[in-house]
């Protein structure tokens, strides 16, 4: 390369300058890289702070106290039969109802569902399945 002007301090100072400047050019393209990563690492860290707290208040969501396991558990009336008297049940743990005979507690026959209602001969109660275990 050729300087512009006759003298040559000046030819090597402009050359020192453009050095100076390609140097700098450099650092800050070093910093920006290192800006980038860091920003990347932040918004890993940021994102895995999300998801634990998500796992976090889904675990919360959806496990019941034992207070709320103990009201599943109580007997409640479900209805009455053709004679008028009324018909209990309760809740099994995968979410069945349970006939219950209400003086002593004791399980009727099987477990009905929760969803379509069926009469059987001398009681009406609910199934899923639209038919019921006697």
């Amino acid at each position: 390369m050729a300087g512009t002007s006759p003298y040559a301090g000046v030819n090597i100072g402009k050359g020192g300058l453009e050095g100076i400047k390609a140097l700098e050019q450099q650092r800050k393209s070093g910093q920006n890289d290192t800006h980038l990563e860091l920003e990347a690492e932040r918004l890993h860290q940021t994102a895995e702070q999300h998801r634990k707290e998500l796992a976090q208040r889904s675990e919360l969501h959806n496990t019941m106290t034992p207070y709320q396991r103990g009201e599943l558990a109580k007997p409640f009336k479900m209805g009455v039969d053709r004679m008028g008297q009324e018909i209990y049940g309760t809740r099994t743990p995968d979410g069945k109802i349970q006939i219950i005979n209400p003086a002593t507690g004791a399980p009727i026959g099987g477990t009905v569902g929760t969803q379509t209602p069926v009469a059987n001969t001398n009681i009406c109660y609910w199934s899923d399945a639209g038919s019921a275990d006697t």
